[in-house]
């Protein structure tokens, strides 16, 4: 079984692209993917702080809340620490992305980026178990939201109807469940997905400070 936990970035107005993304995590990996999140944390953050500590992406990068005086050489190490975890225990990372200024011209009156978004990422999760896990299910995990009951709404009618996908409707069949919210601050899942969303969305954006993450 595979636990996929989910994360978003550029749901603020002003952002001009929403991504959710996800990491897809065997449950027999978990505890070998969280100790080495735990010797990130032992090898850069001081003792007294690591009992309230979660790597939030977007403050490591632009050195905001608690790395607000952390160097940036430090932060960059902390990023790439990061993506080691996920290359090193092979996870895979799915995402879907909403350009909003696209979307608001293309169509009179447009989906919610955010829960296209959502959409767009369930319907790629149900592809990557039919391409590589077509035995296996997964459940998904994502951080606490506003959204949330919404959330679990579209999932549900997803899961019972089929994704709408133009003239046709695909089934989620290697999703179960509804879809469980958490606190990021105790999911190093959800703290990985965090990282990917950002990245992603930074890169999607025509940044170029981040071509060592992607």
């Amino acid at each position: 079984m595979y636990l996929i936990y989910l994360d978003e970035a550029g749901s603020s107005a002003q952002e001009p692209i929403h991504v959710i993304a996800a990491i897809a995590l065997q449950d027999k990996k978990w505890l070998a993917v969280e100790a080495a999140m735990e010797e990130v944390i032992e090898q850069y953050v001081p003792e007294k702080d690591r009992p309230k500590f979660e790597f939030h992406t977007s403050d490591i990068f632009q050195g905001h809340g608690y790395f607000e005086h952390w160097e940036r050489k430090v932060r960059a190490e902390v990023l790439k620490a990061l993506l080691k975890v996920i290359i090193d225990h092979d996870l895979s990372v799915i995402y879907g992305g909403v350009h909003k200024s696209r979307l608001s011209a293309q169509y009179i009156y447009p989906a919610d980026h955010h829960s296209l978004a959502f959409l767009l990422c369930a319907e790629r999760i149900e592809h990557w178990f039919v391409k590589n896990h077509p035995d296996e299910t997964g459940m998904l995990i994502a951080d606490e939201t506003k959204a949330k009951s919404e959330i679990k709404k579209s999932l549900k009618q997803y899961r019972k109807s089929g994704i709408p996908l133009g003239i046709r409707e695909e089934r989620l069949e290697h999703i179960i469940d509804t879809i469980h919210f958490a606190d990021s601050h105790e999911s190093c899942g959800i703290q990985l997905a965090d990282f990917c969303s950002y990245i992603i969305k930074r890169s999607a954006t025509g940044k170029s400070d981040c071509k060592e993450l992607r």
